[in-house]
Order: C-alpha cells, then sequence, then structure tokens
C-alpha cells in the first residue's frame, strides 16, 4: 500500500486490508454498502489508474479462454476452473498472434515475450 491509501484509509487500515489490484469493479458495486467511503475512493482511483483494455488485449484474452486448456477441482465446496501457465503461453505461440503478417511484426515471438506482455 503507498502512503496516500494510510492517510484515506486512516484507522480502518487494519481493518480492511486487501490486495487492491484484485478488485474488480463490478464486485465493488454488488458491495457499496459494505465498504467504508474512503476506501471506496482508493478503489475508484486504483480503478481508473488501470484503465480499460484494448480491442487486442481482449481480443487475446477471449481466445485464451476458449483455447487454452483448463482443469477443474472443488475448492471449499465451490467447482473451480483453472489453467497452467505454461499451457496458455503455448497456446498464444499458437496463436495468429505468434505469426508475422506481410509488412508487420509478430506480436508473440517468444516465450519471454508472452510473459511480458501478460504481465503488463
Amino acid at each position: 500500500k503507498s502512503p496516500e491509501d494510510s492517510e484515506v484509509l486512516g484507522e480502518q487500515r487494519c481493518q480492511w486490508s486487501v490486495n487492491l489490484e484484485v478488485w474488480n469493479w463490478a464486485e465493488v458495486r454488488k458491495s457499496k454498502k459494505q465498504i467504508p467511503p474512503k476506501f471506496r475512493q482508493v478503489i475508484k482511483a486504483r480503478f481508473k489508474e488501470v484503465g480499460e483494455p484494448s480491442k487486442e488485449e481482449k481480443a487475446v484474452a477471449k481466445y485464451l479462454r476458449f483455447n487454452c486448456p483448463t482443469k477443474s477441482t472443488n475448492m471449499m465446496g465451490h467447482r473451480v476452473d483453472y489453467f497452467i501457465a505454461s499451457k496458455a503461453v503455448d497456446c498464444l505461440l499458437d496463436s495468429k498472434w505468434a505469426k508475422a503478417k506481410k509488412g508487420e511484426e509478430a506480436l508473440f515471438t517468444t516465450r519471454e515475450s508472452v510473459v511480458d506482455y501478460c504481465n503488463r
């Protein structure tokens, strides 16, 4: 947490010690009444910093969602689907973004380029 967060959160810093990067705005909207107003301001500010994904990023995410092999398990009574990161990298290296078109450079050329793209 940054120093500004501690100033805004004040006393409730300990109570609301959650990782702000994990929250998505849909979850915040559902539970607005449970979140203190000052903490809500911090979440909104962080959300605005990240911004919307580009069309290309959405297309890559959609491709991974439907083409990356997944596994299922039960965690605490709930069905959970998950994927293996190395399989996702392999999937993207076999995608159209790894093949160069005429006059254009391929988006993914190596495993490291895929990892860098996913981590930004």
